[in-house]
């Protein structure tokens, strides 16, 4: 069954601090080994990268809007980003219109490399958490 299900790797690089942690702290079956979220490579594998705005604009025009990153860290936000669990409910109730052949032709191929958003430039200017008391 493994060699014919379609599996969506679901990643997001808000969350490459935390891979990194589990691969620092757990031995890989064999040297070289990463975490999912640096993506998979099989026939029936396709990684989406939750936080990447070309990604984000390819899954709205196929009818699921997600909001983008609003965090440069954060475990959850593949779970807790408006849109997401709607998205990942019609994958499970509609697979005909989100099958992996369907999905694999309308996003990218190959995932962002670690930490490449954590370094980036600010996506948005945002306020310092003091900034109330300022004024």
């Amino acid at each position: 069954a493994g060699r014919v299900v379609e599996f969506f790797n679901m990643t997001s690089r808000e969350n490459d601090v935390f891979d990194a942690m589990f691969e620092w702290l757990v031995t890989p079956p064999a040297r070289g080994d990463r975490a999912i979220g640096q993506g998979l490579v099989a026939p029936n594998a396709l990684t989406v990268e939750l936080d990447c705005p070309d990604t984000l604009d390819r899954l709205e025009t196929l009818g699921a809007p997600i909001a983008p990153s609003a965090r440069r860290v954060c475990h959850w936000s593949s779970y807790t980003r408006p849109g997401v669990m709607r998205m990942y409910n019609a994958m499970l109730r509609q697979p005909e219109l989100w099958s992996l052949p369907h999905l694999r032709a309308a996003l990218h191929k190959d995932p962002a490399p670690r930490w490449s958003r954590l370094l980036a430039r600010p996506m948005r200017p945002a306020p310092l958490p003091f900034h109330a008391e300022l004024s």
